[in-house]
């Protein structure tokens, strides 16, 4: 009786490898992935707690490098997004009081490039004088582990991106919203 329950499993798991069914268990999303912008680009920046999803943009003379945005954005995206946690130590801040968690969540820059394909979004965040990206949340239920973790922009993006990131301050400062 075992015999046959057991060819049966092993039946149905050949079957569903040979047509190409169920085990491929990751799936690389398009979204963390971007080879080139091609076209017209429209670059969008916005400043404050929850920066991306804010609908408030700042108009700016600012000149885009897409090469540069690339580059964040690739470095941003390089780790499995399905396996991050690996890599924690690499990370050079983390966060765990809500209190240091709003101050470096009020300090987030968010640069959304709109190009004909779709549009990609990447953030940096401010603290202590250095410039960060989001890298991964844990809760809770890993306490051992548990906070926000932040990795820190490399000189030659820290150099590009302060430099953005001044411009779109000062035209904040120079025409204030009403």
């Amino acid at each position: 009786m075992h015999r046959k329950t057991y060819c049966f499993i092993i039946a149905v798991l050949l079957l569903l490898t040979m047509s190409g069914c169920g085990f491929k268990i990751r799936v690389v999303q398009d979204d963390y992935s971007l080879d080139n912008i091609e076209g017209d680009i429209t670059c969008e920046y916005r400043v404050g707690k929850d920066a991306e999803w804010s609908e408030t943009r700042v108009d700016t003379d600012v000149v885009f490098d897409k090469e540069m945005f690339l580059k964040l954005f690739h470095e941003e995206n390089k780790y499995d997004v399905f396996d991050r946690k690996k890599h924690l130590k690499e990370c050079e801040l983390k966060i765990t009081s809500n209190e240091e968690w709003q101050r470096i969540n009020e300090s987030e820059f968010n640069v959304k490039a709109v190009f004909a394909a779709g549009s990609r979004s990447v953030s940096i965040y401010r603290y202590d004088g250095k410039l960060y990206f989001f890298f991964l949340d844990i809760g809770s239920r890993d306490s051992k582990n548990e906070g926000a973790y932040y990795m820190e922009l490399s000189e030659e993006m820290r150099s590009y991106w302060q430099t953005i990131i001044d411009a779109v301050e000062a035209d904040i400062i120079s025409s204030p919203q009403s």
